[in-house]
């Protein structure tokens, strides 16, 4: 068994940029990514998830080839080639099946993209008039300790919680410890840590109580 250490995916929801985004050394561009299609109160199944759309798109700056696939599953995209300035969108079928609905572990969602050379990629998740996007980070720039930046939420519909989503992407037993500190949607309380073990692809996700009046 390895330790907790090793690299996460840390997935938040971030306006998409349509360029690399550069900070000294480091950048969205890579050869392999993992993605979650994490919480979205639209996929609540109280509110029937209808009218959802789901997307991965793919761009790089040189001509390469990439592959998409469910990781565990089938595989979503073959290999195909990208030409320099071209983006590539691979919708997902049957988003519902697919979306990380509630705080617990997840197999046989998370999609894996593994390219020839750098390319950037985004995922995008829409419903209606409400839509929201994930700038993707490589493996190369994971880490393994991370703060989850959250608020309180306001909104007109029933169902929206504050989350985070973890990922592990290496071969073998990942632990991750967590101490969320506010109450989550099972009931884990503020300040107590617990842990998770997952595997290579797995995913595990946290939602915020949906009358929490701090941050997770």
């Amino acid at each position: 068994m390895t330790s907790l250490y090793k690299p996460l995916i840390f997935t938040l929801l971030l306006l998409a940029a349509l360029h690399p985004a550069r900070s000294q050394s480091f950048s969205n561009a890579g050869k392999e990514f993992w993605i979650p299609f994490s919480y979205h109160f639209a996929m609540n199944p109280a509110i029937g998830g209808e009218s959802v759309s789901m997307s991965i798109y793919v761009t790089s700056n040189v001509n390469t080839s990439f592959s998409v696939e469910i990781f565990g599953l089938r595989i979503l995209q073959p290999q195909r080639s990208i030409t320099a300035g071209e983006t590539v969108k691979i919708d997902i079928p049957t988003p519902t099946s697919f979306y990380l609905d509630g705080e617990k572990t997840f197999s046989d969602r998370i999609f894996h993209v593994l390219a020839d050379d750098p390319v950037i990629v985004y995922s995008y998740i829409s419903r209606g008039a409400q839509s929201a996007a994930t700038v993707c980070l490589p493996v190369q720039l994971l880490g393994k300790e991370y703060y989850s930046m959250n608020f309180t939420q306001k909104s007109n519909d029933d169902f929206s919680h504050s989350y985070f989503t973890i990922i592990a992407v290496e071969d073998g037993i990942t632990e991750v410890d967590i101490t969320p500190s506010a109450k989550t949607s099972t009931g884990r309380p503020a300040g107590l840590p617990f842990r998770v073990t997952l595997s290579k692809g797995q995913a595990y996700q946290v939602l915020g109580y949906i009358d929490a009046i701090k941050d997770l």
